[in-house]
């Protein structure tokens, strides 16, 4: 008898401690809100910059949990152990050129005993993040522009003419966008024209190719290192 009333008194304890972690914990969930303090941020390949951020939640609880952004794969950040109710900061790394943008993150709770886990999904207003390429630096029959390399032909270029492609400046004209390269690459280019006669002209082989990762980088975010 006294082993059947220990067992019981065990059941109702776990089970007790069971449904009560579970019942706060997605209340908790429930009313978590992940902001930025940060709309926008710029860096470059290879580099890394830090943003802050923090869950906030109705409920008056500190639990530490489990943080994975969700993004595109041209930025690359860690899995954090942060605490509701409370800033923290986040690394994030350039991996390719493009646009991303920081649209939430998926949190996780787990028990003590770590018998239960929950999930949910935080949605936010996000954080734009624009990658641009890291200088690269040409040598005789490379050229690096803007970050693009691959091996082109160099010629002289007449007054006005074409001179070289870089990222589109929004402060520039619409006219000078290269439709053709932009609609490859899958963003903005524009032309930049001589000033003068005689000018280097650079015609890049910008192709599709250039987009496929190879071992988690595409090459088109690669730097010639002369």
């Amino acid at each position: 008898m006294f082993g059947m009333y220990f067992g019981l008194v065990l059941f109702i304890v776990f089970t007790s401690y069971v449904l009560s972690w579970y019942l706060l914990a997605i209340i908790t969930a429930l009313y978590s809100q992940l902001t930025f303090e940060q709309v926008g941020v710029e860096l470059t390949v290879g580099s890394s910059v830090i943003i802050n951020a923090r869950i906030s939640s109705k409920i008056p609880m500190r639990w530490e949990i489990t943080l994975n952004l969700v993004h595109s794969p041209h930025i690359q950040s860690d899995t954090l152990r942060v605490r509701i109710n409370d800033e923290f900061t986040i690394k994030l790394t350039g991996r390719w050129i493009g646009y991303a943008r920081i649209i939430g993150g998926i949190m996780e709770l787990r028990d003590s005993l770590g018998l239960l886990t929950i999930q949910r999904l935080l949605t936010c207003n996000g954080v734009s993040v624009t990658i641009m390429p890291r200088q690269s630096i040409g040598a005789i029959g490379k050229v690096g522009i803007g970050g693009y390399t691959e091996r082109g032909l160099s010629m002289e270029g007449r007054l006005g003419d074409f001179k070289s492609l870089s990222i589109y400046d929004y402060e520039r004209s619409a006219s000078s966008i290269h439709w053709l390269t932009s609609a490859r690459v899958g963003e903005l280019m524009m032309i930049n024209r001589g000033d003068y006669g005689s000018c280097p002209v650079f015609v890049l082989n910008v192709s599709s190719r250039m987009l496929m990762p190879r071992d988690g980088e595409r090459p088109i975010d690669e730097p010639y290192r002369q």
